[in-house]
């Protein structure tokens, strides 16, 4: 029974180590940052911009806030999240995110294609810097009967 537990707990610390060399995340860095990005990305697509900001990075907030009323007249009806990117130390990535949206009154749906810069504050939380122009400008340039509001 004795060399059958040692056994196991050996195969146990080879295969985590093993998972470690080839370039694991034993700290959930990746998993934490899907995590993150998931529920701010689904607060974006509703205009729950109350709920998005609590990801974004201070320094922007006045700036994100800016377009919250381009959301008034924006209708995000999915979205998909493609490559992620973290860099070597895992403190920083950037996520491919493509939402389809239209604009209230047109019904043309439009690829919306954000680039999200992601950084980690500390432990496994992150935060975002936005690029919200990316989704609402290609919004503002599609013909329609009305304006999107400015953003600033």
């Amino acid at each position: 029974m004795r060399r059958w537990l040692t056994r196991l707990l050996v195969t146990g610390t080879c295969l985590l180590c093993f998972g470690c060399l080839l370039g694991g995340d034993p700290m959930g860095r990746k998993h934490s940052l899907q995590i993150a990005q998931r529920r701010y990305t689904d607060a974006i697509r509703w205009g729950q911009f109350d709920k998005a900001e609590v990801f974004v990075v201070p320094e922007v907030l006045e700036e994100f806030h800016a377009y919250e009323s381009a959301f008034d007249r924006i209708r995000i009806t999915d979205y998909e999240i493609g490559r992620i990117v973290l860099d070597d130390d895992r403190k920083n990535a950037t996520v491919d995110v493509t939402y389809r949206g239209y604009l209230d009154g047109t019904f043309v749906e439009k690829p919306l294609r954000e680039v999200q810069a992601w950084t980690r504050i500390s432990g496994n939380d992150w935060w975002v810097r936005p690029n919200m122009s990316s989704i609402v400008d290609p919004l503002r340039r599609q013909p329609h009967s009305g304006a999107v509001p400015a953003s600033r």
